[in-house]
């Protein structure tokens, strides 16, 4: 029996979202999966109806196909009237999160009338299409309630206007909250899909978007019905100012400023969720059991190794797993990965879901076996035969390349070998982009042990693929003979004056941090230049800081206590010094020792000048250890790791 039989996918997951199109959609929000970015949104969004005075304008930045026009859809669910259904459903896709949030999210929007008011943006001139978007909803409320007289005046005012400025567009919707407040209305939602394109349109005729700045003003304002904007963007605002004038980028990025960024990058562990909803089975209780068996090894390796760091229970991690059989575990983890990197993230992973191409899940479907899985070199020839004209990423086109190449020297008929071959050059390259490596832990639980052993011995002697000791894994040979381990073992052992706190400032300096709560409710950027430092020099270096300018210092305690009466006289003598105590943290420092080995090694090795191959390799190596530790550094402003003066 083929896996047609047993696997079918949701259509609605593999249908592109209009916003303005697929609005009160009962599908798209059957369809609709709560992620992280769909909390951290609507926990924004339940503030600006608590807070009196409080921005209300957001930008929700992510590529194409993360997921912002579905999420649009199922916020004016959320807002929707009791009666469509809608919000019983928007309610019901809140389950996954912890009770208080959602008693704080159903009494935030239970029972409320909200004025929504959606666009979806072309390139033209933002004012003439928000106008008409305004003025079609007013004219589909009148049905409904009863506007006051000079309300209506106003309305009639304004059809009058073929092409209205940002300030008449503001003194409309002023009107309109007036009048909503007598129709006990609790607010009014703006949401515009692809607003990157108004943008763009104002970028090339050297226009303003002096409207955007205006509604992000009267956002701020207090008031019974209060406006809120949300407006899909594929990059910050200053991006599509970046063939403009100085005058005008500054401009822009005064506007940026009053909007509140939300990053809309779905986590791989999300994704594979998201492909557990969109997959269905007819599996029976003994084929599902056989296939969470062959699953175990995989996602045991994934837990062992940390690779996903958001998972953890073994059941709960196999059962997620599962939920996107037949894919394999290894063929879950590299698909959305390999989406973002050669695609449209979601959209793509959702068009290969449905795809009837050569390799396309359709037709891997009805050709494999219903015992089959759908495996990593399977993944490649989809990708490979439909997607590949499309790499832009020059680091993602070099790997594919380096892959193409190494095949080329297989002959068609040792078909073992291409699958593993395959496979590794896959992991190599999601592996760039994240923390899953091609070690011969995670091979053994794809592969039959005995067969394995057999290919890589065999792909090795051919020069095909080469194990690094430096990692332990397998990487595509790419004909360099530079002897990468012991270069970085030498350098290592001459790190004999390391100071952690000296190679972080000059390495990674630390990111300003922005005082959030005080930039958005004054609408001022006030941030805090920050520096690593120890107890050795930290008074060294707050003589070299601007007294007059706020600055935080982060202090590695390595060990001694940072004494109370240090502090006290330190925020004595600069009372806007911020003192942020860090534990030891093993990691970081060994890491930063790597990343210190390997940019000398960068510098000094003559070798690498005369081999690009192998200059490129410790060019990778520096990257990847540079994201541990960023990623790494990002813990230690949690409650638990750090303790703030």
């Amino acid at each position: 029996m083929k896996l047609i039989k047993k696997v079918s996918t949701d259509p609605w997951f593999t249908r592109s979202i209009n916003l303005t199109r697929d609005i009160g959609s009962s599908d798209s929000i059957t369809s609709y999966i709560s992620t992280s970015s769909t909390k951290t949104t609507l926990d924004s969004i339940v503030n600006g109806f608590d807070e009196k005075k409080y921005s209300r304008a957001w930008t929700l930045i992510g590529p194409y196909g993360s997921g912002k026009s579905s999420f649009g859809l199922y916020l004016n669910a959320l807002a929707s009237s009791e009666r469509t259904g809608l919000q019983t459903k928007a309610f019901e896709k809140l389950h996954s999160f912890d009770d208080p949030f959602i008693r704080k999210v159903k009494k935030t929007f239970a029972k409320k009338k909200i004025f929504k008011i959606v666009l979806t943006g072309t390139y033209d001139q933002l004012e003439n299409h928000l106008g008409d978007a305004i003025s079609n909803e007013i004219s589909k409320a009148q049905k409904n309630n009863k506007f006051s007289k000079p309300f209506t005046k106003t309305i009639g005012e304004f059809s009058r206007i073929k092409s209205p400025s940002a300030s008449e567009i503001i003194k409309l919707l002023s009107s309109l909250q007036d009048e909503l407040n007598k129709q006990d209305y609790s607010g009014i939602f703006i949401t515009i899909d692809e607003l990157g394109k108004f943008i763009e349109f104002a970028g090339a005729k050297k226009k303003d978007i002096f409207l955007l700045q205006e509604i992000a003003e009267l956002s701020v304002k207090e008031h019974s019905v209060p406006l809120f904007f949300f407006g899909m963007l594929h990059q910050s605002l200053d991006y599509y100012a970046q063939h403009l004038s100085i005058e005008i980028k500054n401009e822009w990025k005064k506007i940026q400023g009053r909007f509140e960024e939300i990053a809309f990058v779905e986590s791989t562990e999300q994704m594979i969720r998201l492909l557990g909803e969109a997959i269905k089975t007819s599996f029976t209780p003994q084929e599902n059991s056989k296939i969470r068996s062959l699953m175990k090894e995989s996602v045991y390796h994934f837990l062992d190794h940390k690779v996903f760091p958001n998972l953890s229970g073994k059941r709960e991690s196999v059962e997620l797993f599962h939920s996107a059989s037949p894919l394999h575990p290894s063929s879950s983890a590299i698909l959305p990965i390999l989406a973002q990197k050669l695609g449209q993230n979601e959209r793509t992973v959702f068009t290969y879901l449905g795809s009837k191409e050569a390799y396309g899940f359709q037709d891997q479907l009805a050709k494999k076996e219903s015992s089959e899985m759908i495996m990593p070199s399977d993944i490649f020839d989809y990708f490979y035969t439909n997607q590949s004209s499309y790499i832009n990423d020059h680091v993602v086109n070099k790997r594919w390349i380096e892959i193409l190449n190494a095949l080329d020297r297989l002959n068609r008929d040792e078909i073992q070998e291409i699958e593993l071959l395959k496979t590794i050059g896959l992991i190599n390259l999601v592996g760039s982009f994240s923390s899953i490596r091609c070690t011969k832990e995670l091979l053994a639980s794809i592969f039959p042990e005995k067969s394995l052993k057999k290919n890589l011995d065999s792909l090795e002697k051919k020069s095909l693929v080469i194990f690094r000791k430096f990692n332990s894994e397998y990487r595509v040979w790419q004909g360099s003979d530079f002897d990468f381990e012991s270069s970085i073992r030498f350098e290592l052992e001459q790190l004999h004056d390391f100071d952690l706190t000296r190679e972080l400032n000059n390495i990674l300096p630390a990111k300003p941090l922005v005082a959030r709560k005080f930039s958005i409710q004054s609408g001022t950027l006030r941030y805090f230049e920050t520096h690593y430092a120890s107890l050795q020099n930290i008074e060294q270096l707050l003589g070299k800081q601007d007294s007059t300018n706020p600055n935080a210092f982060i202090i590695f305690e390595d060990g001694e206590s940072l004494p109370k009466a240090l502090i006290t006289n330190i925020q004595k003598k600069h009372d806007n010094t911020l003192i942020i105590k860090v534990s030891d943290n093993a990691f970081i420092v060994n890491e930063t020792k790597q990343l210190k080995a390997l940019n000398n090694l960068l510098e000094r090795s003559d070798d690498l000048s005369s081999d690009p191959i192998a200059r490129q390799e410790v060019i990778s190596q520096i990257d990847q250890s540079k994201k541990k530790i960023e990623s790494e550094l990002k813990q230690i402003f949690l409650p638990e790791s750090s303790e703030w003066h």
